[in-house]
């Protein structure tokens, strides 16, 4: 006699089992669902909240008084970007005294020292010692609010210098001189002055966001990563001059990239070279950067070294 399948153990197993088995492939298929388009959604949150991260960084810069609080709200809930915030929003609060904006941030800037998942962000200060940046933070600003303000600016560059003419897309110019700090900073020194001289900034256009304006990816013979060259005392101010940092190499500067920092950015104190400084045309690229709804393009026209 020939048994049919539903005569058989294995039937009457799967029959008694069948809800466990179903929502075990429900299982499966949702872990595979997930696997597959959770990165995808972690990635699209990511750069929402650092899209975000530059359209307040801009807001801070334009009205930084009167969209403080509304500013410290909306990157209240991304956790990613809020405590960025926090720090840049300080820097700038103290760089301008501004005792009302202290009184704001003094709070979330205690809740930051305390909170663990900030506890790695980490910066190196005059002393030479690893501290939080919170942590440092909060002494400045306690020491600000009981010895009064202090003024931090950087060094009058002594080294070579050079003018770059940055051209927008409406057809605006700036001329900006840039000194070089070559004593502190030689390696990055070295590599921006051989572009300028070899003609391979020329054209290129240049990214404009969160109060700075940066290129890269401009020297494709350029392979060996620069070294970072700490100096303390050389602090990413509005006008300075920096190195970028080589995605996913903390330490290791990318050998054709810069950033001009056109407000304060010290927060990068220490992650980046500081090997430069702009001593004329600041001011008229700041404003044109940091107005709001000037949509251009700004490229390179012209760049000797003087």
């Amino acid at each position: 006699m020939v048994l049919s399948f539903e005569d058989t153990p294995l039937f009457d197993w799967l029959r008694k089992n069948r809800f466990f088995l179903l929502g075990l492939a429900v299982l499966v298929v949702g872990i595979q669902g997930y696997n597959y388009y959770a990165p995808g959604l972690k990635y699209a949150k990511q750069a929402e909240a650092w899209g975000l991260y530059d359209a307040i960084a801009v807001s801070l810069a334009t009205d930084f008084e009167n969209n403080l609080s509304a500013d410290l709200a909306r990157a209240e809930e991304y956790p990613s970007i809020y405590p960025w915030i926090v720090f840049a929003a300080t820097n700038q609060a103290l760089a301008t005294s501004n005792a009302d904006a202290i009184a704001i941030l003094k709070p979330k800037l205690a809740n930051l020292v305390n909170d663990e998942s900030v506890s790695g962000y980490k910066a190196i200060p005059a002393s030479g010692e690893i501290t939080n940046i919170a942590s440092l933070l909060m002494a400045r600003v306690e020491d600000q609010q009981t010895h009064g303000s202090k003024t931090w600016t950087n060094p009058e560059p002594t080294g070579s210098k050079v003018k770059l003419v940055v051209t927008a897309s409406d057809g605006s110019t700036y001329e900006i001189s840039i000194g070089l700090y070559e004593g502190v900073a030689p390696a990055a020194s070295a590599a921006f002055l051989a572009a300028v001289d070899n003609g391979l900034l020329i054209g290129k256009d240049l990214t404009a966001s969160g109060g700075a304006v940066s290129l890269r990816d401009y020297n494709p013979e350029a392979t060996e990563a620069l070294p970072l060259e700490r100096q303390y005392g050389y602090f990413h101010l509005p006008g300075s001059l920096a190195t970028s940092v080589v995605p996913g190499e903390p330490g290791q500067q990318e050998p054709d990239a810069w950033t001009l920092f056109l407000m304060d950015a010290t927060r990068n104190d220490g992650g980046t070279s500081v090997f430069g400084s702009i001593v004329e045309g600041l001011e008229p690229l700041q404003e044109a950067v940091a107005t709001p709804g000037l949509e251009r393009t700004y490229a390179i026209t012209e760049a000797v070294v003087l």
